[in-house]
């Protein structure tokens, strides 16, 4: 049967006459509403919370396809439409915020009895840094660094991208870290920024190749001379000793450069050192014209001498081969140098190039000879004999070892060794005239046919005179034998100079007036108190002046050339750092020294007074002359100074 209806006027009449149970009695009596139906009036409200959302961005939410909700901060929400207690909820992203991805938690279902509440989440979307690299030469790179840091390394040209993205809204500076682009500027536009919502790909790096000069400085050019140099066969530059000149063309990085001589100066033989071409590498090509007269050398590597300053200039990329040590001669018809080694027995053979110095290990080498150690070696002035002299121990017969000399190739021929009394007849020296044998087994005259050898020494004691010598020296004339002379035991034995006159007949020899002279040291001696063998007595090519090097200092002396007399030069002895070889200039302008400084190896040098034979050294700095350098390449004693061909 139907619930009866009641009038709407007596709805309200009872609820004003507050008789409120009878009331809702009636209410639920006359059915509630005004519809048919039995629905709750209960409803829930719909809403969440966000987070994750970037300022400055909106994010849209629905619900069951509608009540669309605009969202702009990270906090709690909620729909306006309620949803009664058995209905639907549906919460969607209507619309995405830009550069985020938001997804809802709990986002569909039924409405019990509460309000529900879900929770959006949003992501950030990730975006790359790029763009592109042009203008990048072959073998070149650039790293590229994103916000200071992940660095990327960029090796050709073309698009390039970081591995690190970063979440729009983030800044974004890509910066050069470091190059290896030699030789080029690369410069770098649309390097920073904020991402929007979107790859960054306009950050362009554009590399261009820089421009160099070639230079050309000269070394021991004569004064007044010139000397032309052309640049990959089209620019030519006119160049002079004591200044470095610049081509007026510049070249870009990695193009070839081939600098030649054109013309070279009058009287004189020039060449680069290390090499006239090459590729420009990012740098200015600096090249050195040298044009020495002579050449000195050091531990096997050829030092060249200025003729004007007595500056050296080492020669670069030259190996010495087998570092040539001990005693050195040089073949007087050939562009040869001999030379023993302590350390290997026998004699080694050098081929010398007569323009640019750099040694050659002849295929022969080395020569054996019977010694334990090979120190001594002479060669006569014809150049057709070589003489060695060693140590083969205190038990045993000395040997003078006689090698024939090729006349076209230096190559040496080993004849019949010459026994002698003495176990150890070093030293051993040739006159100029080839005539005789000094050493310390006695005088021996030389068949200048054969080489054979034959005591001449009418003395009681044949020898002696030089048998105690460590150094020797002879006169260019021929007039005067000197030797270094140590008495006594120990490692600190007395040192003089002798000066004997050389009878030419005969080679007797005779103490010059006041011979022996003393001096403060002379020659060095081993741990086991042997001699080192170094060439520490010079005389000059004149015969006027004789230096003898000691250990930290070197004796001068003028020399009688009448009597072969000495007399000390004033000032002498001159402080000297060192304790090996030294070695004479052709020109008697300069000797240069081997020393140290503070235990490493260096080359000391002094100019000759042409007057009073003193010394001036190089005082500015262990290794210069005011402002000239004394660039010398080995580490090994002074060996011998060899003309270069004009």
């Amino acid at each position: 049967m139907p619930r009866p209806r009641c009038s709407k006027f007596l709805q309200i009449g009872l609820l004003q006459a507050g008789v409120l149970a009878a009331g809702a009695l009636l209410l639920a009596a006359c059915g509630g509403n005004s519809g048919g139906g039995s629905t709750s009036s209960t409803t829930f409200v719909i809403g969440g919370s966000v987070s994750g959302l970037l300022p400055n961005t909106t994010v849209v939410l629905q619900d069951n396809g509608g009540n669309t909700t605009p969202l702009s901060v990270n906090a709690s929400f909620s729909f306006s439409t309620p949803v009664p207690a058995g209905g639907p909820f549906d919460v969607t992203v209507e619309s995405q915020p830009v550069g985020e991805v938001c997804t809802v938690q709990n986002a569909a279902g039924t409405v019990t009895s509460a309000n529900v509440s879900v929770a959006v989440g949003c992501i950030p979307t990730p975006y790359t840094v790029g763009g592109s690299v042009q203008g990048l030469l072959a073998g070149n790179s650039l790293t590229l660094t994103l916000n200071g840091a992940n660095g990327t390394l960029v090796a050709a040209n073309g698009p390039f991208a970081f591995g690190q993205t970063l979440n729009s809204q983030n800044s974004y500076t890509v910066a050069v870290n470091s190059t290896s682009a030699m030789g080029q500027t690369c410069t770098l536009t649309g390097g920073s920024g904020e991402i929007i919502a979107a790859n960054i790909t306009n950050v362009n790096v554009a590399c261009s190749a820089n421009s160099y000069s070639v230079e050309v400085g000269v070394f021991g050019m004569l004064a007044g001379s010139s000397a032309t140099v052309q640049l990959n066969g089209t620019t030519s530059l006119t160049v002079t000793d004591g200044a470095t000149f610049t081509f007026p063309t510049s070249l870009l990085t990695q193009s070839p450069y081939a600098v030649t001589i054109t013309a070279q100066p009058s009287g004189q033989t020039c060449f680069f050192q290390g090499n006239g071409s090459g590729i420009v590498s990012g740098a200015n090509i600096a090249l050195v014209l040298v044009c020495p007269w002579h050449v000195l050398y050091l531990g096997g590597i050829p030092n060249y001498i200025d003729p004007t300053s007595g500056a050296l200039l080492g020669a670069t990329g030259v190996a010495a081969n087998a570092n040539p040590s001990g005693f050195v001669v040089l073949d007087p018809r050939l562009p040869v140098l001999y030379t023993s080694n302590p350390q290997v027995r026998g004699v080694f053979e050098y081929t010398i190039d007569p323009k640019s110095g750099v040694l050659s290990l002849d295929a022969g080498s080395p020569y054996s000879t019977p010694y334990n150690r090979d120190d001594w070696i002479a060669i006569d002035s014809s150049g057709n004999f070589l003489y060695t002299v060693g140590a083969s121990g205190d038990e045993l017969p000395g040997l003078i070892e006689e090698f024939s000399i090729d006349p076209s190739s230096g190559a040496l021929d080993q004849l019949t060794p010459t026994s002698v009394a003495s176990p150890a007849p070093a030293p051993a020296i040739a006159d100029p005239a080839g005539n005789f044998l000094f050493t310390g087994a006695g005088t021996f005259a030389i068949d200048p046919s054969t080489g054979a050898l034959t005591n001449t020494d009418t003395t009681t004691e044949p020898g002696a005179a030089l048998l105690s010598s460590c150094s020797l020296a002879i006169d260019p004339m021929g007039r005067f034998l000197y030797s270094v002379v140590l008495t006594g035991p120990g490692i600190s034995p007395i040192a003089s100079v002798t000066s004997q006159a050389i009878d030419p007949a005969s080679g007797n020899l005779t103490p010059a007036p006041g011979s022996p002279y003393p001096i403060p040291t002379g020659c060095a001696l081993a741990a086991a108190e042997e001699l080192t063998v170094q060439q520490t007595l010079e005389v000059t090519p004149d015969g006027r002046f004789l230096y003898a090097a000691g250990s930290g200092s070197i004796s001068a002396f003028s020399v009688d050339l009448t009597t072969g007399a000495l007399t000390p030069v004033a000032g002498s002895p001159f402080v000297y750092t060192g304790s090996g070889s030294i070695v004479i200039d052709p020109a008697q302008q300069f000797l240069y020294a081997s020393g140290n400084l503070n235990s490493s190896p260096i080359v000391l040098a002094y100019m000759i007074d042409p007057t009073t034979g003193a010394l001036t050294p190089f005082t500015a700095a262990p290794t210069m002359l005011g402002d000239i350098a004394i660039n010398a390449v080995g580490t090994d004693d002074l060996f011998a100074i060899f003309p270069l061909v004009h």
